[in-house]
């Protein structure tokens, strides 16, 4: 792995793989050799058809064939890149994973 950042084990976390796939999903266990989050979710640039304006979704899908509320364990050595995600990835993959609704925070002083 070549970036560590420091992360709590039920932070959520952005990972890019060698491969170039990038998942956020719960950090669920760390160690020397792996990590493990729980409900991964695929990012990827996506294209709105009606307002042609680029995106980024999440979508279930990081093994096609397994049930994606399963906790995977990834191997360290073929991730690049480990990171608390961003606060509006957060909220995003909160509101994706979860039926919590979470509050717009347009006009809201913080």
């Amino acid at each position: 792995m070549l970036i560590t950042a420091p992360t709590d084990i039920g932070s959520i976390v952005s990972i890019k793989l060698q491969s170039g796939i990038e998942l956020i999903g719960k950090l669920h266990a760390q160690d020397a050799t792996s990590v493990t989050i729980a409900k991964p979710l695929v990012v990827d640039l996506t294209m709105d058809p009606q307002t042609q304006k680029v995106a980024i979704g999440m979508a279930p899908g990081f093994i096609l064939g397994a049930d994606w509320e399963q906790n995977v364990t990834l191997n360290r050595d073929h991730i690049t890149t480990l990171v608390k995600s961003a606060q509006a990835m957060q909220d995003n993959y909160t509101q994706s994973t979860s039926t919590i609704a979470l509050p717009r925070r347009s006009g809201i002083i913080q």
